[in-house]
Order: structure tokens, then sequence, then C-alpha cells
């Protein structure tokens, strides 16, 4: 019975080595129930797959955290023609030779790359780890402000201490007229205490 069968030449930290692998689904990444274990530290368990379909072979990429990457373009799908490579991490992956049991891979149109972001710099045949496109960050004028407007001292509330010396000046103004009185009251005492025997003298009289 025929298979389908597909050939992959693997460069990975200067080493290159051939794959012949058969299936119509096969797996690519670091975890050992992939169809093709890469020991790649930049690579996921699962990174992404090769799928023999409609007389071509098809890479899908699985979540990867690093990226696919094709002609310095990071992919999601991505059709590919013998001859053609691929980047995973540090790694690189070339397909040599694929054939199906039941339709030709002489000549499928090639499909280009559904979502790319900029591509990183290329060093040799491999290409560098990025990191997968994130949610949009803010802007940074508009953190600067916002920590600007966390620094900046609030100003101290004024009504709270205009009100506190109000309190304040009302207690010493009556402190002020009890001692008032109270001195006024001894004087005035003094003052009876004094002219009072005279009175009494003349009143005898």
């Amino acid at each position: 019975m025929n298979q389908s069968k597909m050939e992959l030449e693997i460069t990975f930290d200067g080493v290159t080595s051939t794959r012949a692998v058969a299936g119509k689904l096969i797996r690519v990444g670091r975890s050992r129930r992939c169809d093709v274990t890469i020991r790649d530290p930049s690579i996921s368990r699962t990174h992404c797959s090769l799928e023999i379909r409609d007389g071509g072979v098809v890479l899908l990429d699985e979540g990867s955290a690093n990226g696919t990457w094709v002609d310095g373009q990071r992919t999601e799908c991505c059709r590919l023609l013998p001859g053609r490579s691929f980047a995973i991490g540090d790694s690189t992956i070339r397909l040599l030779e694929i054939a199906d049991s039941q339709e030709s891979i002489s000549s499928p149109a090639p499909i280009e790359p559904t979502a790319s972001v900029s591509s990183p710099k290329v060093l040799g045949d491999s290409l560098a780890r990025t990191l997968p496109p994130s949610t949009p960050a803010p802007s940074v004028q508009g953190s600067q402000a916002d920590r600007h407007k966390s620094q900046a001292p609030q100003s101290p509330p004024r009504k709270r201490k205009n009100s506190r010396a109000q309190i304040i000046s009302f207690v010493l103004f009556f402190v002020l007229l009890g001692l008032m009185t109270f001195v006024t009251k001894g004087f005035l005492q003094k003052l009876k205490d004094v002219f009072a025997p005279g009175e009494q003298v003349e009143s005898s009289r």
C-alpha cells in the first residue's frame, strides 16, 4: 500500500541531518511525541505541523511562542514547495521532497504567508528568536504623563487648615476674654476692699 512521504533537511547548532517521515500530517517540535523531534530549547513542544493537502504541503504554526518564519516573515499558514525552507527558533528546515500516493506534488501553487510581522536579523541560515506579537503597548507619552501625575504631590486641603485656624482663634479669644474678666474682677475687688473702710468710717460719723 502506497503512503504519503516527505523528506526534510534539518539544520540546528551547525549540524545538518536528513529525515524521511511518512504520513499526511507531520508534527514538528521539542517533544518526543512529535513526528520530528528537534532538541532546540527555543522552539515549543509542538511548534508547527506539515500537512499534505490539495497536492502540496501546507505549513501550519501550532501557536508557538517564537513563531514560524518563512522568507523572513512570521506566518501562521503557508504552502511549501520542494526546496523551500522555513525557520523555527534557532533551527532551519528545508523541504527536500514530497510524495503522495493519490495526487501529484509537482506543481502546487505557492500561497503567500497569511500573517506576518517584521523579520528578525538573519545570521547565516538560522533566524533569531523573537517573542510572539503582544497586545498593543500603551503610548510612552501617556504612561509618562500618568507617572508624573501619580508622583506629583497633592495640594493640602486648604479648607481644613482654614477651619482649624478659625477654631483655634475662637478658643484663644474666649480664653483671653476669660482671663481678662477674671483679672478685671480681681482688680475691682481689691479697689472695693481699699475704699470700703473709709466709707464705713464716714457713715459712722
